[in-house]
């Protein structure tokens, strides 16, 4: 422990480090203690990873050693901002085990938390308030943080509150704090934004950066996956089995997706659940313990929610979405290879985006490798390999020992093991999945392409040649073509080809009587849409996605289409109970009796071919042929007048064409002929 020095004046801090498990201070933990940053506003800056909720914790303990608040109420001595609830707990959790030999109390206030129970862990007075901002905004607004004793307030993750649309709330809080303070900004990097917000705010700054601004993590090895188009589920079922047991944490972009692609990892035998902007404070603190404890092996979250995960044992991040920038990339890839633990950062991209994903890797400076995904061969050979490192590295229990005795004088060994490994799932929680093979090309990995100069990329043929040496007198010119000969016929022309025999073009899409029509009990009003229905009837049915043609939602139930070549088996399997789904009942669908036409009417029990319904006549249906005659219809007396009313000023009165005061009748036009 000789290398873990401290000054004088952070010795009491020194057996929490201790007992924590440091032996020596990080780069930036061991940066922000040079004498000469001492009294200085920091600007901190440095990788994920690498200690900067410590550091910051050694920044304001002078604050905090043997001062008392004084007065009543909350009055705290330093204030920590953070842009997300996940990370604000976290950075309050780091504190709370820095400061305990102080005695000094740390409380987080966060928006989706109780109000009242926040003012009641305001009340037993804590030196240090971590907040986000609107929630710390309210209570420095209703009286129960007062900020006169504040003497260092802390933006973390500057550039993401700004990003977010902090800037006011921002503002108003920095606005209220005491003239006499030190404001320091840990940001990942100090875009034009932050630096405004910077230099309004700082006065005597000091720069802290121990890692250079945007550097890539050397601990965590970045690979890109070439997926053909619309296998991307697929792919990251493959890449999941091929070590289920690791934690991971797979990003996309949006909330709908982000709870999406959870249930779809679900409904494929994974244990998987998704933390995201629009769920409750206690359902994503449960979550977030579950992930932590590792009985949640896959968490899917978008890149607010992920501000804040701070779990050392994730091994791996898969890029489901691209990220939108190099920022955003490191920040998901940071959330690995943490405190000198080696992690993985997985992109899968298709055929479009691979030039997109290419260059943000460049920009982000990081080196990496292109990958083809697993296959299902590859999968088998891993999970086989697992298994024999995992029975020959183990020991054998001695409460088995007399099963084991059992079993071994019932059957010889090799029928055994056979016989226990055809019960035993070797391949995981899901079988894998059938992917097209995506030829990889190299790719570039150098990332110091801003600092070589730049190659004129121009084809060969567009550059500059040496000219033609002129002809002169003394070469010899080419000689002439002979002619023909004249008394020869000319040669026989190549006979034309013969026209091809007629043949039967295949219809470009597949017909209504290629399907047989199913219906399940699934509609809108439970949640459901095309995509997760899909993944339903392909676990149920034992199909590909291939199989399954049109399918249409409905309020209530659904109507699908699958392939007659896969129907029948489809109809067997289906008819199986589900312990997932006990609720969901699929079943041939049957047109109503004068209903419109949805989908083609199921012949699933006949095996003749689907015909098309009838195309709907116009007019009056005809009348069945055991309906009763019609009465014939009272012949029209030519002779007969017609009555009209006519609406005068004294009221209404029957007239006729031949009555005085009307208008004649205009003759009827002849018809054509």
């Amino acid at each position: 422990m000789a290398d873990l020095e401290l000054p004088p004046s952070l010795a009491p801090l020194r057996q929490a480090l201790v007992d924590r498990g440091f032996e020596a201070l990080t780069p930036v933990q061991a940066a922000v203690l040079a004498p000469e940053l001492a009294g200085k506003d920091l600007r901190i800056s440095s990788r994920t990873g690498s200690g900067k909720t410590v550091a910051l914790g050694l920044v304001v303990a002078p604050l905090l050693l043997g001062a008392a608040p004084s007065g009543s109420g909350c009055r705290p001595r330093a204030l920590v901002v953070a842009p997300t609830r996940e990370l604000a707990a976290q950075v309050a959790g780091e504190l709370g085990w820095l400061f305990a030999p102080l005695g000094v109390g740390v409380a987080a206030v966060t928006g989706g938390t109780s109000v009242l129970g926040e003012r009641r862990a305001l009340a037993k007075r804590p030196g240090v308030v971590v907040a986000t901002p609107g929630r710390l905004l309210d209570h420095l607004e209703h009286g129960a943080i007062t900020p006169t004793e504040v003497g260092a307030i802390v933006l973390d993750e500057a550039d993401q509150l700004l990003d977010l649309g902090f800037r006011e709330a921002l503002e108003q809080i920095l606005e209220r704090m005491p003239a006499e303070r030190r404001t320091h900004l840990v940001s990942a990097t100090f875009a034009p934004n932050v630096l405004g917000l910077a230099q309004r705010y700082q006065q005597s700054v000091g720069v802290v950066q121990a890692t250079p601004t945007g550097s890539a993590h050397a601990d965590i090895e970045h690979v890109i996956h070439p997926v053909a188009r619309g296998e991307r589920f697929d792919a990251l079922v493959n890449v999941l089995l091929l070590a289920p047991e690791e934690l991971t944490l797979i990003f996309v972009r949006t909330r709908a997706g982000c709870a999406e692609l959870a249930q779809e990892l679900v409904g494929a035998g994974f244990t998987a659940a998704s933390l995201s902007g629009d769920m409750e404070q206690r359902e994503r603190t449960r979550t977030l313990d579950a992930f932590r404890a590792g009985t949640l092996k896959l968490l899917v979250a978008t890149d607010v929610a992920a501000r804040g995960i701070d779990v050392l044992e994730i091994a791996r991040v898969i890029h489901f979405d691209p990220a939108d920038d190099p920022d955003t990339y490191t920040h998901r890839s940071g959330r690995t290879g943490r405190a000198g633990r080696k992690g993985r950062s997985l992109s899968l991209c298709e055929a479009s985006q691979r030039r997109r994903v290419t260059l943000l890797l460049e920009r982000a400076r990081t080196a990496f490798t292109v990958e083809p995904v697993p296959t299902r061969a590859e999968l088998v050979r891993a999970a086989e390999e697992r298994l024999v490192t995992e029975l020959s590295t183990s020991e054998p229990s001695p409460k088995h020992a007399a099963l084991v005795e059992r079993l071994l004088a019932s059957a010889e060994p090799a029928a055994l093991l056979g016989a226990l490994l055809e019960r035993v799932r070797l391949g995981g929680p899901a079988r894998p999945r059938n992917v097209t093979p995506v030829i990889v090309t190299p790719a570039r990995t150098d990332t110091r392409l801003r600092d070589q100069p730049r190659r004129s990329a121009a084809p060969e043929r567009f550059k500059e040649r040496p000219p033609r040496a002129p002809f002169h007198e003394g070469a010899k010119p080419r000689p002439p073509r002979p002619a023909p000969d004249q008394a020869n016929e000319a040669p026989p022309r190549r006979p034309p080809r013969p026209a091809p025999e007629p043949f039967e073009r295949r219809p470009s899409a597949p017909q209504a009587e290629d399907y047989a029509s199913f219906s399940i009990n699934w509609g809108t009003q439970q949640g459901a849409d095309a995509r997760r229905r899909v993944a339903l009837l392909c676990r149920r049915g034992d199909i590909r996605g291939a199989d399954i043609g049109a399918i249409r939602v409905g309020p209530r139930q659904a109507t699908f289409q699958i392939a007659r070549g896969a129907a029948r088996r489809f109809a067997e399997r289906a008819q199986e109970p589900d312990a997932r789904d006990p609720r969901l009942v699929i079943r041939p669908f049957q047109e109503r009796a004068g209903a419109p036409p949805h989908l083609p009417s199921s012949p699933f029990a006949s095996a003749g071919p689907f015909t098309a319904p009838a195309a709907p006549r116009r007019g009056p249906a005809p009348p069945p042929e055991d309906a009763p005659p019609r009465r014939a219809p009272r012949p029209r007396d030519p002779g007969a007048r017609t009555r009209h009313v006519a609406l005068l000023p004294e009221g209404p009165r029957l007239v006729s064409p031949d009555a005085p005061g009307s208008a004649p009748r205009k003759p009827k036009r002849p018809k054509r002929p």
